[in-house]
């Protein structure tokens, strides 16, 4: 059965023979699925090293003021919101970077430790959290809490009238963020069908043989005859004049 036939000078894929020729080689199909899952598994694990988050989490206020009867205006909550991205120019400048790196003895350079920090608004308020991706958990939770710490003084130091407070401090992470093993296991089995599908799809169409009167009628091939596919016949003795099984002569 042909997946691609010609029809009145037009080139046709028959769906119906696609699914009947993966259907037919579906045991194959798992196999290397699950064979190049385990593979990119294997290699993830022996080969990628993995990184762990810690996240710290800052308040941004547009204003120093220490009074507890001072009301916070909804342009105050705007302005503050605005300011997170100053902030976090601040945070992710050389100077907070190298003390960062200074504090924790850290043996990588500020472009290095910047690559591994990402700051984030939490859903457009005046909140933002500080992300750290290292290879230990234990320094990336050091380094996010050292971030926390140093930050405020030095925006309050640039930045006039305006304050950051630390909501929650960086936990030391437990488990890794980086490979995940459940996104290499299915990013393997998605690979190893595809290969095997791919695959099966160009035998097929590298297949030139005649299998059936229908691979002829499509070419415009005129079929004289067809041979049946006979079962296997029982063994005799003889054909033709020769002797049967009891020794009488068959013509």
């Amino acid at each position: 059965m042909k997946i691609v036939r010609k029809q009145q000078r037009k080139i046709e894929v028959d769906l119906f023979a696609v699914f009947h020729l993966l259907w037919k080689r579906k045991w194959a199909i798992i196999a290397s699925g699950l064979i190049s899952s385990i593979i990119v598994v294997l290699v993830t694990v022996l080969f990628v090293t993995p990184l762990y988050s810690a996240s710290v989490t800052l308040y941004a206020n547009n204003s120093n003021s220490s009074d507890i009867n001072t009301s916070i205006t909804s342009q105050d909550i705007s302005a503050s919101v605005q300011l997170v991205d100053t902030y976090a120019a601040i945070i992710l400048s050389d100077p907070v970077l190298d003390q960062v790196i200074e504090l924790n003895g850290l043996d990588i350079s500020g472009q290095e430790l910047l690559d591994c920090i990402e700051i984030t608004s939490v859903n457009n308020t005046e909140v933002f959290k500080i992300t750290v991706d290292y290879s230990s958990p234990d320094k990336a939770a050091n380094i996010a809490n050292s971030i926390a710490s140093i930050a405020p003084i030095k925006i309050a130091d640039i930045v006039e009238g305006c304050s950051v407070k630390i909501v929650s401090n960086a936990k030391v992470p437990t488990d890794t963020s980086f490979p995940s093993k459940k996104m290499a296991l299915l990013i393997g089995m998605v690979i190893g069908v595809a290969i095997s599908v791919l695959t099966i799809f160009i035998t097929s169409l590298l297949d030139t043989r005649i299998k059936d009167e229908s691979d002829l009628q499509e070419w415009d091939f005129p079929v004289l005859g067809v041979i049946p596919a006979f079962s296997k016949a029982e063994k005799v003795g003889a054909y033709g004049y020769g002797y049967g099984k009891k020794g009488d002569r068959l013509e």
